[in-house]
């Protein structure tokens, strides 16, 4: 008897342990829907922001519309680069909710890219409220091929939104 209730503990246990694991096993079919995306950055050369509204498909493709990029050089604080855009990229998340999102936004006015982003991500959260966080990596570009700024590192949000 006690060997039978022993065994018993210990498939319950091994359920609960399945179950609990099951919830923290990520992928971009739980992640597709909209999203709000934002990103802010400072340093020595600039301060600026991304906005995006963030539509992630099932199969990890983003697509973001109504991108905002705003940014000026620190010794000019007057004088803001602002960019109206549009962007596509992708998201990657393994099982245990780490990933990698690729961005590119390009410049909606002179069809030109306007930023290149890579970011590190961690996603938590259930599957109806989603919360992705981590740390990009950015090259910013003006009307060129050449980034005006190179490898600006900052925190970036990936938000559920409800439409």
């Amino acid at each position: 008897m006690p060997k039978l209730f022993l065994l018993c503990c210990l498939s319950l246990f091994a359920a609960l342990g399945a179950s609990h694991s099951a919830l923290a096993d990520c992928s971009t079919r739980i992640m597709a829907g909209d999203h709000a995306l934002f990103m802010r950055w400072s340093n020595a050369e600039t301060t600026g922001t991304i906005f995006a509204k963030a539509e992630i498909k099932t199969n990890g493709r983003i697509v973001l519309r109504g991108a905002k990029v705003s940014y000026f050089e620190t010794t000019n604080p007057y004088a803001i680069v602002k960019r109206d855009g549009y962007g596509e990229g992708s998201i990657g998340l393994a099982p245990l909710c780490t990933g990698v999102i690729s961005l590119t936004i390009t410049d909606r006015a002179t069809y030109t890219k306007a930023i290149d982003l890579e970011a590190r991500i961690m996603a938590s959260g259930s599957a109806s409220e989603p919360f992705v966080k981590g740390v990009a990596s950015v090259n910013v570009f003006n009307p060129s091929i050449v980034p005006v700024y190179r490898n600006i590192f900052a925190d970036l949000e990936l938000r559920k939104i409800r439409m």
